[in-house]
């Protein structure tokens, strides 16, 4: 297995856990649930969307920046290289 793939998985793994503890920590926000209904929650609501933000930018940049070492060493000329990479950085917009 490639270098660029044991990332790609570790990160996959790492994404699908955050995902699910996120999940879960929205739905558990409120003891009992019928609270959230009415803006009573257990946990700071806007500490835990903040921290799910920055967490999620900070998965989408890693995503971003994952193909950057193969293209680097494709044996191509620099333009290219920064044409591929543009390609793939298309993805953030």
């Amino acid at each position: 297995m490639g270098n660029l793939t044991l990332w790609a998985n570790i990160l996959i793994g790492l994404i699908t856990a955050w995902t699910i503890a996120g999940t879960l920590a929205h739905a558990l926000a409120s003891t009992p649930v019928s609270n959230f209904w009415m803006g009573q929650f257990t946990i700071n609501w806007p500490v835990l969307n903040y921290t799910m933000a920055a967490i999620n930018v900070f998965f989408d940049i890693t995503i971003l920046l994952l193909p950057v070492i193969p293209i680097r060493d494709l044996k191509v000329s620099r333009k290219k290289k920064w044409s591929i990479m543009g390609m793939f950085w298309l993805g953030a917009v």
